[in-house]
């Protein structure tokens, strides 16, 4: 497998077929846990102040995204592990999923942890019965012994910026991440020619 490649494929397929022990760190978004009753998630066309319902209760929108709006499954989490050299990732991730990656890498694999934070000033107006999406939270997991390098600058637990709109479009995602919060994540947890 090359790893100077970008692949665009099923990522659990794909790492079935890395080595193990052959990855300085991951940075990964992988699916969140979606609601799928009350507010916060419609179709592009579709009006959210409409309250649009399918036969089942649930939005509109929700429907297209099949099994990836229950988020990941510890399979997946094994085999990041298995490729990772030692643990070192970060995962954005979704409220309703931090207990879930909690107990995965701190209960079970007695990893140290941090929270980070990305504040967006532009959060899509989708609010319903709940507050804003103004934040994503980002897990940074890590084995015992394993070195943040980076500096002042690059070490912050929290970022404020506009969601990229553009990109989202460009790019079919809906929240694209702000290039410098990934450079940061780079930067403190691999070494140059790692």
């Amino acid at each position: 497998m090359d790893f100077d490649c970008i692949f665009n494929e099923d990522c659990l397929e794909g790492m079935k077929r890395m080595p193990d022990a052959s990855v300085d760190c991951i940075v990964t978004d992988p699916p969140y846990m979606l609601e799928n009753q009350g507010g916060g998630f419609w179709s592009k066309n579709e009006d959210p102040k409409a309250n649009t319902y399918n036969s089942r209760g649930t939005r509109k929108g929700m429907d297209r995204l099949g099994d990836i709006k229950d988020g990941i499954t510890d399979e997946v989490l094994d085999e990041m592990c298995r490729v990772m050299k030692r643990i070192n990732i970060y995962i954005f991730c979704s409220q309703k999923q931090i207990q879930q990656y909690l107990d995965y890498f701190v209960t079970r694999r007695g990893c140290n942890w941090n929270l980070l934070l990305w504040h967006k000033t532009n959060p899509i107006p989708a609010c319903g019965n709940k507050y804003l999406n103004d934040t994503e939270y980002i897990l940074f997991f890590r084995e015992k012994g394993v070195k943040v390098y980076g500096s002042y600058d690059t070490k912050r637990t929290f970022y404020v910026s506009l969601r990229n709109q553009e990109d989202n479009v460009r790019y079919h995602h809906p929240t694209v991440k702000p290039l410098q919060i990934i450079r940061n994540f780079v930067l403190n947890s691999t070494i140059e020619g790692g």
